[in-house]
């Protein structure tokens, strides 16, 4: 009896050491037609390469099918489809009403800032920079933004 007594008095003290935070760091992914870095967020999730692919396969057809009424000119919408496999693109998982979405900003051009590492903001610019959310759930796209003409 008292040998139960010592291991329940035993096993009941020890705790587990404390967790590191996990530090995530941003992660090159590519894939036929795309080359890309997910970038981490400050939300809890960050996309995996799978997540990333599955947008990917999904990209060209919404982009195809997008309304004209989301670029500028129909001639902008062209030029992105013709031009897509030479954007690099950022990915980053936010959460949006409860919901995993990859927010996906795509250019053309970063010039000297370090894509694989910063965001890429850019003020007008025209179709060499969009950005697009996709859901992991609902496995759609939503809010298309072209940049416009400075």
């Amino acid at each position: 009896m008292s040998v139960l007594l010592f291991a329940g008095v035993f096993l009941g003290c020890h705790t587990a050491p404390p967790r590191q935070p996990v530090e995530m760091k941003p992660m090159i992914v590519h894939g036929e037609g795309y080359e890309g870095v997910i970038l981490p967020a400050d939300k809890p999730w960050m996309p995996t390469p799978r997540d990333v692919a599955e947008a990917e396969t999904r990209l060209r057809g919404f982009l195809q099918s997008s309304p004209a009424t989301a670029y500028e000119a129909i001639d902008e919408k062209e030029w992105i489809l013709k031009e897509l496999p030479n954007y690099k693109r950022q990915y980053v998982g936010v959460v949006i009403d409860g919901e995993k979405q990859i927010f996906i900003n795509a250019f053309c051009r970063s010039d000297s800032l370090d894509w694989k590492q910063e965001m890429v903001f850019v003020l007008d610019g025209g179709s060499c920079y969009f950005r697009i959310y996709y859901s992991i759930g609902s496995k759609s796209f939503s809010r298309l933004e072209v940049n416009g003409r400075g």
